[in-house]
């Protein structure tokens, strides 16, 4: 059986580094955010996976100058400037964009076999709205380099479970029983198509052994989200059926009654399916709301977080940044937890799952 390896699992995380913000006002947050990742990661002894483009040079000393700027304030020890050149590993591409989540290919393990594959997605730019012809070819870019600095004594190859399906990973969570769930209405308009249309691509999925069942939310998108409603925002598989839910009881959070439909569907999901054993509510309020320049709400989520087999990210803006702290370390008992402010990212209608993508080495 062919099965997508869960984040939790993963041991690698791959980022693409952000210059082309740099002409941006927040462009020094994001490089903070970035840089923060880094260290966080390298800290747990995870891997990185940095893509930079042609004209980023010198990105390992910047990263370098940074942690000894401030190591004392993210690191509990020395050793993530040791790590950096042992566990960050750089490789060269120019992309469109830094959502390597949403074009770049998940991991997937095939027991029988006992070898690694790809799957690989088609991406049009969430219904071409930006720029996306060097992010939909970065997959196969990738997966020879992958094999060619990584892997290469193990079988490894690339296969299109969703055929030309527009799915970015971003709007796909994943258990260790080769289930799936993803919202619904998100695939609908980023492909300008009716399920009737779609669903038969799920079911070949399946037919085919990609995947082993599939459960799907019907969502319009959060505040402010570009993407058509991805479901990193809204739930969190973890844990093979443990479900994080974002949640509100502020009627005055903008997505209120958007997260109390969320619910409803939850409960309904749960009473169909054996997959999801436990739900457990993560709850926000309006003081979690952040605006841009414009006044535009951004897309704040806590569950739009990083989670490896040793460490857990969450991210935070201003004074809310330890709020779920203690719930997040009971829930991720087993690993690493620490937070980063992402309201750098938020300017970009992105998060810190969003910017990642997860490997196995």
């Amino acid at each position: 059986m062919k099965k997508i390896i869960p984040d939790e699992k993963c041991n690698m995380v791959i980022l693409i580094w952000p210059s082309i913000y740099k002409e941006k006002p927040y462009w020094n947050k994001i490089l903070t955010i970035f840089c923060k990742i880094i260290i966080i990661l390298l800290e747990d002894k995870n891997h990185v996976l940095l893509v930079v483009g042609d004209a980023d040079n010198g990105v390992e000393k910047e990263i370098e100058n940074f942690y000894k700027k401030e190591a004392c304030n993210i690191t509990k020890n020395k050793e993530s400037l040791l790590l950096l050149n042992k566990h960050l590993h750089l490789v060269k591409y120019n992309c469109n964009d830094i959502w390597v989540r949403d074009f770049g290919p998940q991991i997937a393990e095939f027991q029988r076999k006992n070898s690694f594959f790809f799957y690989e997605y088609s991406f049009n730019g969430y219904g071409n709205k930006y720029p996306h012809n060097r992010d939909k070819n970065f997959t196969r870019f990738f997966v020879r380099e992958f094999k060619k600095k990584f892997m290469i004594n193990i079988p490894l190859r690339s296969e299109r479970p969703f055929g030309d399906l527009f799915i970015e990973g971003g709007n796909i969570q994943s258990n260790d029983q080769g289930a799936i769930i993803f919202n619904k209405r998100c695939v609908q308009k980023n492909n300008d198509e009716d399920w009737e249309a779609i669903k038969p691509v799920f079911e070949n999925a399946i037919t085919k052994d990609y995947i082993q069942k599939y459960l799907f939310l019907d969502l319009e998108p959060l505040n402010g989200d570009d993407t058509n409603g991805h479901l990193d925002n809204f739930v969190r598989l973890y844990d093979n059926s443990m479900l994080l839910y974002m949640s509100s009881n502020d009627i005055n959070h903008p997505d209120f009654y958007l997260l109390k439909e969320l619910k409803e569907q939850l409960r309904i999901l749960k009473t169909k399916t054996s997959i999801i054993k436990e739900l457990i509510a993560i709850e926000h309020t309006s003081e979690d709301i952040l605006k841009n320049e414009q006044g535009n709400i951004l897309p704040f989520s806590y569950l739009n977080f990083i989670v490896t087999n040793k460490t857990m990210i969450y991210p935070s803006i201003g004074k809310q940044k330890l709020n779920l702290k203690e719930s997040f370390e009971s829930i991720f008992h087993d690993k690493t937890v620490s937070y980063v402010n992402v309201e750098g990212l938020l300017n970009e209608f992105g998060g810190l799952h969003c910017c990642t993508l997860n490997l196995m080495y």
